[in-house]
């Protein structure tokens, strides 16, 4: 009994001391956790630079953060400082969008304020928000330029009186001129974050010198270098309908230790001055510092976002697995501590092999946790471009850039991938495990996969010509002549009304009752040899242009990447809200062989199209009339025995010109659009159109792409040519075909919109319109 009473002692003490080493090592760990951040915090209060602790959720909750957060507050800018601890276990590494999803956010911030201020009227003079995410082992790395860098964004104002090292020096008062490589390079390698790289060109910026500290362009001279700008030689890009000679901005960097107010314009426009014809420039933005959205006011446009960039942290230094200039190690290889390495730090050799021999990313990274290498992530990219010249010399019809094989080597599509490539499968596998995390994230929608700013659009003259003409018979109402009118039979005392205006131009609308005027839409008849029909060809209001220009490229993709042979043998479409009939007809036209079904709730609206023979002319050569029926849209379902439909086209708003919320919830989109209307079929494409004006309608439109999102795994938006910050329409295109993910780079979706507008032969430009504004949601 007394020995039991021992054992159970000696038990119960080996607990103990277990349980007090297991708090120590926890301790332990903690305090190495916490000792980055004390050391920034303490260089932050030596620095008389103001922070505090943001201790209250900010960040929506969808982003898991494990980090501390400060704040730093200036005149023009609220910074978010995201302290980022090296990882020292499995269990301490982020997720892969973490940081690109933080940044994502604060742009979407800046977008809202925008766009608040603008609506009110009010004047642009908010603070606005900006986020840098400090890793710990790029503190360490590049310590001067880190800390430099910090002072310049977070020691403006106020903080930075005590701060007698930091400059502050005006473009206007230097010289800009072309330097050779032997002086860019070493100003580049002390003062540029990503040190640097061979180029094309060198500029620089020189300051008299008066005394200060700064670098000598030679001996000789009596001038400062105080900036560098390196552009790479010319490529001739394809961007929409043109061929445009770019050059990229590869490197731009200050001293260090200030900041050079109007510098990069003064370089890039002596650049372009010396080496013209430009027709753009395109650059590239560390997220890890901050959206570009500061590059947005001296003319860049964003054209591009990356998905993080995946790498490794082991003994402090950050290592990379894909992207060129990687040196890796073999135990034979390995360098003497006095020598100097070249290339980007990479990870042992016989780690890759044992990676090349691994097909699943959870295998992948617990082979690299045993070997002492986790993971960090980047924000991600942000590529730019600045157009200088919108009329090429050098442009052509899209028919040649498709068709001519001699053109498609010379010139590039203006198309940029998704991630990297490797043929390492384990490295492979961690990567696309990266994008499956980016094209889930629910902040994708804030900016995330942005592929075009505002495009430029190249419209055949038929089009224009045919636009100008309807906006000219604008207000004309006297010369109207009433061709048909029926009641409304959504409201008693509103009328059905079909007229007439010079030139063959017709309106359908609803006249009178509580909503006064509904405007459903236009067409134009056309008188030819004593026989006169609708042209179903013309359809000038831009947002049914970009609804036809968002379903034709949608098949183009589909038809390049087939997910399986279930596809109709002709093309069937399905119409929720019918309005003036104008997009029926001309999908009609366009596409031999096809069916159109549209629901219409409006009786009046269903007896003016029979009656004015809206339906029986829209017949192309050797397709069906479009048939058109009375009832809910909501209700509405495809009968068993009927082909799913391949598109699904939503236009429908109430009479307050609200989309009902019905219509985008996710019992809707799931059990009636995608299993009833598309029968479930991962190639159904839908194309909804939303009106962007107001916040309740932004706010409807980001709460439609979220429920979306939950159905169909590719979502992008488009806006509308005509769009503008106080109103306009978003057109949204959904589909669960994983090929229009932005992980696809087999076709593009530009060179899609090439092949569709040649394929269809309209006479609007396609490939603009697919582009203007795109987002992957």
């Amino acid at each position: 009994m007394e020995m039991r009473a021992k054992r159970v002692a000696l038990c119960f003490i080996t607990l103990l001391l277990a349980f007090d080493l297991l708090l120590a090592f926890s301790s332990v760990s903690e305090s190495k956790r916490q000792s980055f951040f004390r050391t920034v915090t303490s260089w932050l209060d030596e620095e008389h630079i103001a922070w505090q602790q943001l201790t209250e959720r900010v960040f929506p909750r969808d982003i898991t953060i494990r980090n501390p957060i400060l704040t730093v507050a200036t005149p023009s800018t609220f910074y978010y400082l995201h302290i980022l601890q090296s990882p020292t276990r499995m269990s301490h590494c982020l997720s892969p969008t973490c940081t690109r999803d933080m940044t994502n956010y604060v742009q979407y911030l800046n977008a809202q304020r925008q766009v608040n201020e603008q609506s009110t009227q009010g004047s642009n003079n908010s603070t606005k928000i900006s986020i840098i995410h400090l890793h710990e082992d790029v503190w360490y790395s590049k310590s001067e330029i880190v800390q430099c860098r910090l002072r310049t964004r977070l020691g403006g104002g106020t903080n930075n009186k005590t701060n007698s090292s930091y400059r502050r020096i005006y473009a206007r008062k230097t010289n800009a001129k072309r330097i050779d490589a032997g002086t860019a390079i070493p100003f580049l390698q002390k003062h540029h974050l990503w040190s640097a790289t061979k180029a094309r060109y060198y500029y620089g910026l020189f300051l008299p010198c008066k005394g200060k500290s700064g670098v000598k362009e030679d001996d000789g001279d009596d001038e400062l270098l105080v900036a560098v700008a390196t552009f790479s030689t010319k490529r001739k890009i394809i961007r929409g309908r043109r061929v445009t000679r770019s050059h990229e901005l590869i490197r731009f960097c200050s001293t260090a230790d200030g900041v050079v107010i109007g510098g990069i314009t003064k370089l890039i426009r002596t650049f372009v001055k010396e080496q013209e014809p430009v027709d753009d420039i395109v650059t590239v933005v560390d997220r890890d510092w901050g959206p570009g959205d500061g590059w947005h006011a001296i003319g860049f446009e964003t054209i591009h976002v990356s998905a993080p960039l995946f790498m490794v942290v082991k003994d402090g230094i950050r290592r990379h697995l894909v992207g060129a200039g990687i040196t890796n190690q073999s135990p034979a290889s390995k360098k003497s501590s006095n020598e100097i390495s070249t290339g980007r730090p990479g990870i042992d050799e016989h780690v890759l092999e044992e990676l090349a021999s691994l097909g699943t990313h959870e295998e992948a990274l617990h082979c690299l946790g045993q070997n002492d290498y986790y993971p960090v992530y980047d924000a991600g990219v942000e590529r730019l471009v600045m157009t200088l010249n919108t009329q090429s010399s050098e442009a052509t019809s899209k028919e040649t850039l498709v068709q001519d094989s001699a053109l498609q080597a010379d010139f590039v599509p203006a198309t940029y991938a998704a991630t990297y490539r490797t043929n390492n499968s384990g490295i492979s596998a961690i990567l696309g495990h990266i994008m499956a995390h980016t094209a889930s994230s629910l902040y994708g929608r804030y900016l995330s996969e942005i592929l075009s700013g505002k495009a430029i659009v190249n419209d055949s003259d038929k089009a224009k010509s045919d636009a100008n003409a309807w906006k000219a018979t604008g207000g004309d109402g006297k010369s109207e002549v009433l061709v048909y009118k029926a009641q409304s039979s959504l409201d008693p005392h509103a009328m059905v009304e079909v007229k007439e205006r010079p030139g063959g131009w017709c309106t359908l609308g609803i006249v009178g009752g509580a909503t006064k005027s509904i405007h459903h839409g236009n067409f134009k008849m056309v008188d030819t040899e004593g026989c006169r029909y609708i042209d179903s060809s013309v359809m000038v209001y831009e947002y049914l242009r970009s609804m036809a220009t968002m379903a034709l490229v949608g098949l183009e993709y589909r038809r390049a990447h087939p997910d399986d042979d279930s596809a109709n043998a002709n093309l069937s479409c399905l119409y929720l809200g019918y309005g003036a009939g104008s997009l029926p007809r001309f999908m009609t036209n366009l596409i031999p062989n096809s069916k159109h079904v549209a629901i219409e709730l409006d009786e009046g609206v269903v007896s003016a199209a029979h009656q004015c023979r809206l339906l029986e002319h829209s017949l192309s050569s050797d397709g069906e009339p479009i048939e058109l029926l009375v009832g809910d849209a909501l209700k509405y379902r495809r009968s068993a025995h009927s082909d799913p439909f391949d598109i699904v086209f939503v236009d429908i708003f109430d009479d307050e010109n609200i989309l009902p919320p019905e219509f985008y919830c996710t019992e809707f989109l799931s059990d009636v659009v995608y299993q009833n209307h598309l029968g479930g079929r991962p190639d159904g494409i839908v194309v909804h159109n939303f009106h962007t004006s107001g916040k309740s309608r932004s706010s409807q439109l980001a709460d439609a792409i979220k429920n979306y999102r939950r159905i169909f795994s590719t979502v992008l938006t488009v806006e509308s040519i005509d769009s503008r910050h106080t109103g306009g329409n978003t057109i949204l295109l959904a589909s669960n075909n994983r090929r229009l993910d932005a992980s696809s780079e087999t076709l593009s979706w530009r060179l899609a919109g090439m092949m569709a507008q040649q394929c269809s032969g309209v006479n609007f430009d396609v490939v603009a319109r697919s582009n203007h504004k795109l987002w992957l949601s």
